[in-house]
Formats: structure tokens, sequence, C-alpha cells
């Protein structure tokens, strides 16, 4: 589900975007624009692991922040929730989990716990080949440290924004008179 872009004067963002964004800054806010990541085999075997480890969950939960005069709209379905637990579930190619890699997992996590309204949640990571699981960690809900990301995030696209404007006007202004003589 895209769920990425302006809407209503209102920036749009999935917790996914916020993972991405503390991994690829510059990836993000292309995401955010619409600029999609080819659709890979690996990114269809991850989601074919989600439904038969049962992370099926559709709920999608939504809620509003104010960031540097925007309102910031952040939509997502964990991968899984009851009335206890709320889990994402990660896939990777090997053994090797890089620390970035788990850092956008966690704040991916950090996201779903504020949209949830949960004080904790569990990020666990499988082997696409083996589904074996290399590595399960807690998050705790930090909403200082979300809304910092969600800050910086505003603040790129705000810079995005604004070179796009500088760039308009200076292919709309007419060309410089030159002198012959």
């Amino acid at each position: 589900m895209d769920m990425a872009g302006w809407k209503d004067g209102k920036i749009v963002i999935g917790p996914h975007i916020l993972g991405r964004f503390v991994i690829n800054p510059r990836e993000a806010v292309d995401a955010f624009y619409g600029k999609k990541k080819p659709r890979t085999k690996e990114m269809a075997l991850g989601e074919d692991i989600h439904v038969k480890l049962g992370y099926t969950n559709e709920q999608l939960f939504e809620r509003e922040m104010e960031v540097l005069g925007e309102t910031v709209v952040i939509r997502g379905i964990p991968d899984y929730i009851d009335e206890d637990r709320i889990e994402e579930l990660k896939t990777v190619g090997g053994k090797y989990v890089s620390d970035r890699y788990l850092d956008g997992a966690e704040v991916q996590m950090l996201a779903y716990l504020w949209l949830t309204d949960r004080p904790n949640g569990e990020v666990v990571v499988v082997r696409r080949d083996t589904l074996e699981e290399v590595n399960r960690f807690h998050v705790f809900r930090d909403d200082e440290r979300l809304f910092r990301i969600v800050e910086g995030f505003v603040r790129e696209i705000k810079n995005r924004e604004k070179a796009a404007n500088l760039l308009e006007r200076f292919l709309k202004a007419p060309a410089p008179e030159q002198n012959h003589t």
C-alpha cells in the first residue's frame, strides 16, 4: 500500500518511509515523491514469508503531528498486532544484518508504537531462504526520537521543494539580453 506524498496540503508518510529515511535519506525522499524502487523477487518472497509466518494484520492506524509548520500524517499497518504485542517482521538474504538495516527497522517500530499507543514491540528478522530467525529485539516507545526523525524528514522535503521552486523560477526567467557590439 503506497501511502506517501502530499495529500490535501499534508505530508503523508508510512513508517516504512521513516525507517528508510535513517538508512538512506535521499531514497526515502524519492519514495515520498513517488519514485519507487523496482519490485524484486526478494520483495515478493518477503511478502510470501509474512503470510506463511502469520504476519498478516490488515488494520490501518493513522495519526497526525505538527512539525515545522506542516501537518504530518503517519499511516501504517503493523505486520502483527494483538492485545498483548506488536511485531514487525523483516526478511533478509543471509545471517549478517547491518546495523543500519536494524536501525531502520527500529525506527519503523517506533512509528508503529506511536501510532498504536503501545509502550513496546519487537522486531523479528528471519532469513528468506531458511526462515531461520537471525535477530529479534525489543523496541521501547520513544516519541521524542521519532519526532526528531520526522522533523529531519520534513526538513528534507522542504529543502527539495525550495530547490524545485528556485529551479522553476530560473527556467521561467527571461534570458538576459546580450550586448553585441
